[in-house]
């Protein structure tokens, strides 16, 4: 029962949005694939695991100021990564263009030299 009490109050002090930033930065996901991969016969995690990460739990004022701040970077963050992604995936393309190409004979390798 005093667990559950421990839950509530938990709930009240953390913002769902605050959790999820927590929850989805690179510092937390390596802790978790750390933690996960303790776990030799059977990958996974326990709620527990995670209920033990270290958590800074400002005051819900100063997590709204934080998220505000963020976002946009992390907004940015994300759209860069992405963009990154899609370079990667054309360039792959391209370099299996310009293989082929030479293989079936379409590019002039000579003339470039």
């Amino acid at each position: 029962e005093a667990r559950g009490a421990e839950k509530g109050a938990f709930r009240r002090r953390i913002s769902s949005d605050y959790l999820h930033a927590w929850l989805d930065a690179s510092v937390t996901q390596h802790a978790i694939q750390l933690k996960a991969s303790q776990y030799a016969a059977q990958g996974g995690i326990y709620l527990e695991d995670v209920a033990n990460l270290p958590l800074v739990l400002p005051s819900k004022s100063e997590q709204a100021r934080i998220l505000e701040e963020t976002a946009p970077r992390l907004d940015r963050t994300r759209r860069m990564a992405a963009n990154l992604s899609d370079s990667c995936i054309r360039l792959q393309e391209y370099r299996q263009a310009l293989i082929t190409a030479a293989v079936t004979g379409q590019l002039d390798i000579q003339g470039a030299a």
